[in-house]
């Protein structure tokens, strides 16, 4: 394990597929992505496992794969705890997590209301949910098997797939135990698309039409008591990910040739002096070198993360690679000053 961690460290592993306990303690500034194949335990750690990712302040990726099996098997560990109040804690937590994946709701919101921090904005910018394209369309007749159904299961709902099994008249174990077939709502959502259902759910969390434990609000009880239209901003489409505007900044239209050499350079640097390669540079300074390629040493000192022990301690080598390149590679230089 030590050794598979230093390799990680030193970029000789470009990925480590491990299990939680092996992140535990590593400070890698420059990881990219962080991806979960399966659901954690809770969103405490969920934020800390993702708080590995772009510790240099560049843009990465957090991706979580989920499913409900996931779910019942966090659940079969939880039933083996002894201790009945620590069992309805990890229940909760688990419960979040899940909501938290599963809720088609601006995920960074979720985050923030979980820790006690209210989000205000509308769009986070960032997040799968906020990156897709929605029209605001009159949902009310979706809307109303929704609330429908919380209210004919009586407020048995554990989670939204509990709601889409119902509306789609699905018989298996859990509607199946809540009697679900003999419900009026049971069926009556075959032609809506489970990702549009999920939507609906989580946008009518965000107007506050429920709770986010799939309870009716007062506002939602008005609106069945009172028959009002519901809108809702709907994708008119299934869901498909899409990439996420980066800022110019934090992203630099760098030559991708030019930022593999100062890799590798950085790479030799790095296992001469027996270091992890972020000890040199870190990615931005690298990114901010391919993006204005500095000739000299007044041109470097501009360049984010470059300071005047490390630009004589590792300056020279990599402003001869900048300018060798420029001329193989056929390469404009462009001005550096103020930058960083």
């Amino acid at each position: 394990r030590a050794q598979v961690q230093e390799q990680f460290l030193r970029d000789d592993i470009p990925i480590m597929v491990a299990t939680v306990a092996f992140g535990m303690g590593v400070d890698k500034p420059n990881i990219r992505f962080v991806i979960h194949y399966d659901l954690p335990k809770s969103m405490e750690g969920y934020y800390q496992e993702t708080g590995r990712a772009g510790r240099d302040g560049l843009a990465s990726d957090c991706v979580l794969f989920y499913s409900p099996v996931d779910k019942r098997m966090i659940q079969y560990f939880i039933d083996q705890i002894q201790d009945p109040q620590e069992q309805d804690r990890s229940r909760q937590k688990m419960d979040q997590i899940y909501r938290y994946a599963s809720t088609v709701r601006c995920r960074r919101r979720q985050v923030l209301a979980y820790f006690g921090e209210a989000y205000t904005q509308s769009n986070c910018g960032a997040c799968d949910v906020c990156g897709r394209s929605g029209v605001v369309v009159d949902a009310t007749q979706l809307a109303y098997k929704v609330l429908s159904t919380i209210v004919r299961l009586g407020g048995r709902v554990s989670d939204q797939q509990v709601i889409i099994d119902v509306l789609h008249g699905v018989e298996n174990r859990v509607t199946l135990e809540l009697a679900a077939q003999n419900l009026s709502v049971f069926g009556v959502g075959k032609d809506e698309p489970g990702h549009r259902i999920r939507e609906a759910i989580g946008q009518l969390v965000d107007e506050g039409y429920l709770n986010l434990d799939f309870t009716l609000t007062e506002q939602s009880a008005r609106a069945l008591r009172e028959r009002e239209k519901i809108l809702l901003k709907l994708s008119p489409e299934k869901p498909k990910p899409r990439p996420i505007q980066r800022k110019e900044e934090d992203a630099p239209r760098y030559d991708q040739r030019m930022w593999e050499r100062l890799r590798a350079e950085r790479k030799a640097i790095a296992d001469m002096r027996n270091v992890p390669p972020y000890v040199i540079w870190s990615d931005r300074t690298l990114q901010e070198m391919a993006y204005h390629l500095p000739v000299t040493e007044e041109e470097m000192r501009n360049i984010h993360g470059v300071g005047d022990f490390k630009l004589e301690a590792y300056g020279q080598p990599f402003l001869d690679l900048i300018q060798r390149s420029i001329k193989e590679l056929n390469l404009d230089c462009k001005a550096t000053s103020g930058v960083g």
